[in-house]
């Protein structure tokens, strides 16, 4: 797995997303007897655009708040700016990973039971 990703430059998150849509496929046939995996799958382009376009707006966001519009170059940056930029763009979504991380380890429990 780990090959694959560095070779094909696949990172997690898009593993995660197709393997999230590949359980609802096998979930959806458990519960209705139909295996519809061109709606399931016909999804991801969306949801590829959708994450794509927030993310370019996010970071749009903290360039704005950060000081970087218009001409602005390196030496324009203030002290301040980049701190302003590394919490944002560094500190921010950390927190939210490890918060998410947390989550996920405490509130998620699968066992073969449940699974059964």
């Amino acid at each position: 797995l780990i090959i694959g990703l560095v070779l094909f430059n696949i990172n997690f998150a898009q593993l995660v997303t197709v393997l999230s849509m590949t359980d609802a496929i096998e979930y959806g046939q458990l519960k209705n007897g139909n295996r519809n995996e061109a709606v399931v799958l016909a999804f991801r382009p969306m949801l590829d655009k959708i994450t794509g376009a927030f993310s370019n707006g996010i970071v749009g966001a903290i360039a704005l708040v950060a000081g970087m519009t218009g001409s602005a170059t390196g030496a324009d940056m203030t002290a301040s700016n980049i701190h302003t930029f590394e919490l944002l763009a560094f500190y921010l979504p950390l927190a939210c990973a490890i918060l998410s991380l947390l989550v996920f380890t405490f509130k998620v429990t699968i066992t073969e039971k449940k699974h059964a």
